[in-house]
């Protein structure tokens, strides 16, 4: 049973088959090339730009304006490749999970997860990920927590750089990396008196403190026989950072 149509382009009658109905426009090739470069002058004279459909190859026409952001020629192009994406990174999740966890070495005393792989001049495990060498601890935490925000640290309540072990990390920053270090008491040098160089005391920082509302820094540094610089910095908490 064939199905009456007219031509979109000549007006003519033609016939088509059932299954022809939806797709079928025009009564010949001819019509079809005719109407397909009346479409590409149309385009051309309005500026537009050809790209390739990174899915499905087809060819199609975007603006100047979204030249570079347009990778798919449809929605459903785009939504096919991004479902296609996720599952590779997911399947990719775990199979670099399972591969990590051949470089480690569980410690039952302490439920650390040891790193016996590669390390970097930090004491740090390393390795490649992802195209970018990474810290191991940083990549341990992404597949088994999540994201880590831009410009955070992963710290270990463990004190224990080798150690992979999710539940013995939080985030940080550096300033509270740096406290988390003083508190316990593993900083490289002496701190406060006991560092050689310093000419102030626990009790001169903590006056100094709580008079820079009331005096100047030039009078404060005058009273206490140091430089201005001295004074901001103990003011600024960039030294004596272990002091409230």
């Amino acid at each position: 049973m064939s199905i009456e149509k007219i031509c979109q382009y000549c007006s003519s009658k033609y016939f088509v088959y059932p299954r022809q109905n939806k797709t079928r426009k025009y009564c010949s090739k001819k019509c079809y090339a005719i109407v397909n470069a009346i479409a590409k002058a149309k385009i051309a004279k309005e500026g537009r730009v050809q790209k390739t459909c990174l899915f499905c190859n087809a060819i199609y026409y975007v603006t100047p304006y979204q030249n570079k952001r347009s990778k798919y020629c449809s929605k459903k192009c785009l939504n096919t490749a991004n479902s296609i994406k996720f599952n590779r990174i997911r399947t990719e999740k775990v199979s670099s999970l399972e591969y990590l966890m051949s470089f480690i070495e569980k410690d039952e005393k302490t439920n650390c997860w040891i790193w016996k792989g590669s390390v970097d001049g930090s004491g740090y495990g390393q390795k490649s990920f992802r195209g970018k060498l990474k810290r191991t601890h940083r990549i341990f935490y992404e597949l088994l927590v999540g994201r880590i925000p831009k410009d955070k640290l992963i710290c270990h309540r463990c004190d224990c750089r080798l150690c992979q072990n999710p539940e013995h990390m939080f985030i940080g920053t550096n300033q509270s990396n740096q406290e988390d270090m003083i508190r316990k008491n593993r900083q490289r040098g002496p701190v406060g008196e006991k560092n050689s160089s310093s000419k102030l005391t626990v009790e001169n920082v903590l006056e100094i403190r709580r008079l820079h509302s009331e005096q100047s820094i030039k009078s404060l540094a005058q009273q206490f026989k140091v430089s201005k610089t001295t004074i901001e910095r103990v003011i600024n908490r960039t030294t004596w950072k272990h002091l409230p």
